[in-house]
């Protein structure tokens, strides 16, 4: 049980139930008087008995992620990543409509008496009229991903990706407030006296009504605010850091850490009985809420409250968890030169993401944490947000269900997150992640290149010192179709050298390396693309000219015949052109290709 607070607004939570029948994350939850409802990152809308919050049904309604949930009157809405708002039947659960206006993923939908609201990755708030479920306009002021809506009597509110709370009129809709503050809004609610604004820099942001001016602002434990609710005693946050915090509405006082959670929670909901956490490891957390109570009065764990004006202090990061035990020693490549920063397009993971058996073309802004991918399976492509500036991407099978997984290491912290499965610390400052299949199990493991010293660290199977300095790491399944090996390509001179099986020069300065197999017999082969003058050359096979300057190499097999073909990425326009199959716009300036 956790207890904190002051005075007689203090209350106990109790955990009550995890309900844990989802695959992958729930990203959304809501309750009514007979269910709870949570959104799967599979699709399906998961429906739980709220008297012995048993499983009561699963429902399939969307190709990819639902994002929220929300009950409103007679009816339960469903946002999707298919650009989709599903409105069921809350007694029957049966479905009634498909709203879909064309755009980009329906993150957030809320309704009124009057109207349904869905806010889009394309920076669009999209309006249809109740009954009658006719569109009604577009709200496109936002200049990013409009993360969240909520709307009361009077107002609408929009969670702006570019740093601005959105107020419109609910009688006209016409734009009345830009509130600008932080990084980034992910959530935004609105009690009977303050609007709440849920932010990447990890604060929650308090507004007076109807004035809207900067009353104060509370710190988070995590570095994001995923989701915030204000409901009768108590303020709720969902947050990055596995838990839910929860402030005192009265005295803005830190009041209870609800941390359960396994890992990102995503999104909170209360009724006045039960606090429901929505996380990415697949469960809804329901803690039952006390009555108040007198207890004696408890250091707050985080900020307080900060007076309008005064910035509140960034949370500490945690330290750097590196493996701890000692390596054992092993063969070695001499050190290079001294390190220098991994480059950007030095991507290592996996890149199926539908479990077709193609890879599928996907990017990665690093200063939105903003993922794209494109299916070849023809599913509708996914957006959707998952890590923040710092971050290198780390995609892989982690669940070794076919499926590849968008996953991120912070060198900051050594945090490892991989959406929908889990979250762990390994490795810090200056390491490259690398992960991959070192084991052949099928199960992609998390790994660490420490080039300053020359450490591979893969987590929970082994630790030696193999290369360094610049050397580039490039695991691959060099000797056939079981486990990556752990290699090292050198710029400066074409080594490529593979732990315990052979060392041989090919390329030049100026080369990316380029492994994977060319066959198509299960082996890689060694490759460079030169991007000076477009060349390709895979070590005694080919020699083809493909790409020019400014091109990152992405080989992989994007038809299915086992053999990795030839492709390019293109980042000054976003052009990934795969030889002899396909040329397609994805991504632009600032986005990096993973494969």
């Amino acid at each position: 049980m956790f207890l904190r607070g002051i005075g007689s607004y203090a209350a106990p939570f109790d955990l009550r139930a995890v309900l844990s029948d989802a695959p992958l994350s729930i990203n959304s939850a809501a309750a009514d008087e007979n269910r709870i409802y949570g959104a799967g990152g599979d699709g399906s809308l998961y429906a739980w008995t709220r008297s012995d919050f048993s499983l009561q049904t699963v429902i399939a309604l969307a190709p990819t992620y639902l994002n929220s949930v929300a009950a409103s009157g007679g009816s339960l809405l469903a946002g999707s990543s298919d650009g989709s708002v599903y409105l069921l039947d809350r007694n029957t659960l049966a479905l009634q409509a498909v709203l879909n206006q064309g755009g980009g993923p329906i993150y957030s939908v809320f309704a009124d008496a009057g109207h349904i609201y869905g806010a889009s990755g394309d920076s669009a708030l999209y309006v249809w009229d109740i009954p009658s479920l006719a569109f009604n306009r577009t709200l496109d002021q936002c200049e990013d991903v409009l993360n969240a809506v909520f709307a009361d009597g009077d107002y609408i509110y929009g969670a702006g990706e570019d740093g601005f709370v959105y107020v419109w009129s609910r009688a006209d809709f016409s734009l009345l407030r830009q509130l600008e503050e932080g990084e980034g809004f992910l959530s935004v609610f609105a009690d009977d006296s303050r609007l709440y604004g849920a932010n990447k820099d990890g604060r929650i942001y308090l507004w007076s009504r109807p004035g809207f001016s900067l009353q104060g602002v509370l710190t988070g434990p995590g570095d994001w605010i995923n989701s915030i609710l204000s409901r009768e005693r108590f303020i709720f946050a969902a947050d990055d850091v596995e838990s839910v915090g929860v402030w005192n509405r009265h005295n803005l006082s830190f009041t209870a850490l609800l941390a359960e959670g396994a890992d990102w929670m995503n999104s909170v909901f209360a009724d006045g009985e039960y606090i429901y956490g929505a996380s990415a490891d697949g469960s809804v957390y329901v803690w039952e809420q006390g009555p108040p109570t007198s207890p004696t009065p408890t250091a707050s764990p985080t900020p307080a409250a900060t007076p309008t004006g005064t910035v509140p202090p960034i949370p500490t990061p945690r330290p750097s968890r590196t493996p701890d035990h000692t390596p054992s020693p092993g063969p070695t490549v001499p050190p290079g030169p001294s390190p220098t920063p991994a480059p950007s397009w030095l991507v290592l993971g996996g890149s199926d993401y539908d479990g077709d058996g193609l890879a599928d073309p996907a990017v990665w802004n690093g200063d939105s944490g903003l993922w794209m991918i494109t299916f070849s399976s023809g599913v509708r492509p996914l957006a959707e947000y998952f890590g923040r500036f710092g971050d290198r991407p780390a995609p892989g099978d982690y669940r070794g269900d076919g499926f590849d997984r968008p996953g991120i290491f912070r060198p900051a912290t050594g945090l490892w997150a991989v959406r929908g499965v889990s979250r762990f610390y390994f490795g810090g400052e200056g390491d490259i992640p690398i992960p991959g299949d070192y084991t052949g199990d099928g199960v992609t493991d998390p790994g660490i290149f420490r080039p300053a010293t020359g450490l591979w660290a893969i987590r929970g199977v082994t630790r030696f010192y193999f290369g360094g300095g610049r050397d580039l790491p490039v695991p691959e399944s060099y000797s056939g179709p079981s486990a990556a090996i752990p290699a090292v390509f050198r710029p400066s001179t074409g080594l490529w050298a593979v732990r315990g099986l052979t060392r041989r020069y090919f390329g030049r300065p100026g080369d990316y390396p380029a492994p994977s197999g060319y066959v198509g017999d299960g082996f890689a082969d060694f490759a460079v693309f030169r991007p000076a003058t477009g060349l390709w050359a895979v070590a005694g096979l080919t020699r083809i000219y493909f790409g020019r300057s400014g091109d990152l190499p992405q080989p992989a097999d994007y038809t299915g015949g086992g053999a990795a073909r030839i492709g390019i990425y293109r980042p000054a326009t976003g052009l990934w052109a795969i030889r002899g199959h396909t040329r397609i716009y994805w991504g632009g300036p600032g986005y990096i290709p993973l494969r």
